[in-house]
């Protein structure tokens, strides 16, 4: 007699191993979703506190030239703004009588915003782009 399997066998077996891949992929590719809108959020969270933390510890005379690049080369940011593509981001500075307006912003759009919000209640959205918003006051 012949050891092996026989063809309805291994039919249960391609049926049960399609059914399991039927449903963890989903259940995946919404994780790495969630993945992807929480690494977003923190990194407009860091972008938002790095300018903070420039605008309160150097007192610059011009806070509206400040950039992506500024915070970096002052160390203000650091590989805790983990992105391949950082001309997604920028943060911006507006100035008024009394106060600054500082402004940090994600312009992709390869996230949902509602994902983000679950994740970030306090981060704003207008359509696709995501931003926060911290007013602070003049020296």
């Amino acid at each position: 007699m012949k050891k092996g399997f026989t063809l309805m066998e291994l039919i249960v077996v391609m049926a049960i191993i399609g059914f399991l891949l039927t449903v963890s992929i989903p259940i995946a590719l919404n994780a790495v979703k969630r993945a992807r809108a929480t690494q977003i959020g923190r990194n407009i969270r860091n972008l938002i506190n790095a300018g903070e933390t420039y605008y309160y510890t150097e007192k610059p005379e011009n806070f509206t030239e400040i950039s992506i690049n500024l915070l970096e080369n002052k160390s203000y940011l650091d590989s805790s703004l983990k992105e391949e593509d950082l001309s997604k981001y920028s943060i911006s500075s507006t100035e008024f009588e009394n106060y600054f307006v500082l402004e940090s912003v994600y312009f992709g759009e390869d996230i949902s915003t509602e994902l983000v919000h679950e994740k970030y209640p306090f981060i704003q959205s207008t359509g696709n782009i995501l931003f926060i918003r911290l007013k602070l006051g003049k020296w």
